[in-house]
């Protein structure tokens, strides 16, 4: 507030900040360039973006995962029905069933797994139903979200054939830790 007697001036000032950042941001081979707050608030701002996308796709892999086991525990004596009558008409029991040319008990046996699996699926659909649109969703983000995010950084995404040396080095040691 001007003091009494002074008029207010109006005066802009246009700070700039030095922000090393990589070369695909910039569009052009200068990796440093000096920069407006606005382009550094507005890259921070999608990066920020990406962290929360990210983050949103692993809660949706963490709820259809966490579901999933929650399906094998509910619907564990359905699964082992199912096993048990698939078990009687493959492997040595159908080697038996065809050297006794008996396809009458064939037949009642995959009337027997398809019974079962009718049980099954009748036991798992609520919880197919919750999982169906989480993974709807983390497929949606992997193959559209998260490269256009990363384009609209400046880092579109390419095949890779072969393994970068960090994430070699990662599962090296992971594998060394089991």
């Amino acid at each position: 507030m001007p003091a009494k007697g002074q008029s207010a001036q109006a005066t802009t000032q246009v700070e700039t900040v030095t922000v090393a950042l990589p070369a695909t941001f910039l569009e052009d081979k200068a990796a440093d360039r000096t920069l407006k707050p606005a382009e550094v608030a507005q890259y921070f701002s999608l990066l920020r973006g990406l962290r929360d996308l990210v983050g949103e796709r692993w809660g949706y892999f963490l709820g259809r995962r966490l579901t999933q086991q929650d399906m094998n525990d509910k619907t564990e004596a359905e699964r082992k029905v199912v096993a048990e009558a698939r078990e009687k008409i493959t492997g040595d029991n159908l080697k038996e069933i065809i050297a006794n040319k008996d396809v009458e008990g064939y037949e009642k046996g995959l009337a027997s797994v398809e019974s079962a699996r009718k049980a099954l699926n009748k036991v798992a659909k609520p919880f197919r139903e919750k999982m169906s649109p989480l993974a709807k969703a983390v497929r949606y983000i992997d193959s559209v979200a998260i490269p256009d995010g990363l384009k609209e950084l400046g880092t579109p995404v390419q095949p890779r054939f072969s393994l970068s040396k960090w994430i070699d080095d990662a599962l090296e040691s992971a594998k060394k830790k089991k």
